[in-house]
Parts: structure tokens; sequence; C-alpha cells
């Protein structure tokens, strides 16, 4: 019988998905499309083990309120 192993896959945005996370100390607020963190963070992941890296490749602004929006540094920089 084959060795069974796990598979790791990390599915995510480097920004994160909360809308005023660019605000936390330390944060990239440009590391979406910021390929030296991109690379780093991809890096790390390798270091960790992982089969694979996926980022949905749109450039979008989501479907939310406007106030929401304003308060995004992607949007108002």
């Amino acid at each position: 019988m084959a060795k069974r192993q796990l598979r790791l896959g990390a599915f995510m945005r480097p920004v994160s998905i909360h809308t005023g996370a660019w605000r936390y100390p330390g944060a990239v607020p440009d590391a979406n499309f910021n390929f030296p963190v991109l690379k780093q963070l991809i890096q790390k992941l390798e270091a960790g083990k992982f089969d694979a890296f996926f980022m949905a490749d749109h450039l979008a602004v989501l479907n939310m309120p406007i106030e929401a929006l304003k308060r995004s540094h992607t949007v108002t920089s």
C-alpha cells in the first residue's frame, strides 16, 4: 500500500480580507501588488512544506458600501 501524504495549499490574500488590516502596525498596505512581499510570503510557505499557493488574479473593487471603501488604504491612496 502506498504511503499517504497530506497536501498543504494556501488560498489567501496577503493584505487580508478586512478593510482596515492595512492599519495594523507592521502591515504592508500594498502587499497584494508588491512582488518582493509576495515572494517573501511564498518562500515562508515553501519552508513550511506547503505544496501550493493561490491568489485570485482579479483587480476589482468588491461589492462593498462606499463608506467601507473610503476607509481602505488601497482605494484612498
